[in-house]
């Protein structure tokens, strides 16, 4: 019996846009090969890499403002 494989598109864009999240991405591809829909495996991929790009920005932002802080005394080590 073959192996259902998920979209290797999108597969290859979750390892390489998203963090480093392995057991999300062994979740993906167990749900995938129990019957979930190449649509289904696109959709939750997308989700995570949003997620993860608002993560970051979120991460930036807030640097940037402690950044800012630091500089003007409001904040020390």
């Amino acid at each position: 019996m073959r192996t259902k494989r998920p979209p290797c598109v999108a597969t290859w864009l979750l390892q390489h846009l998203a963090s480093d999240n392995v057991p999300l991405a062994g979740d993906l591809l167990e749900e995938f090969r129990a019957g979930r829909t190449a649509h289904w495996y696109w959709r939750q991929v997308m989700a995570a890499i949003f997620r993860d790009m608002l993560d970051r920005i979120w991460a930036h932002k807030t640097l940037g403002l402690l950044e800012k802080l630091y500089k003007k005394g409001l904040v020390t080590h």
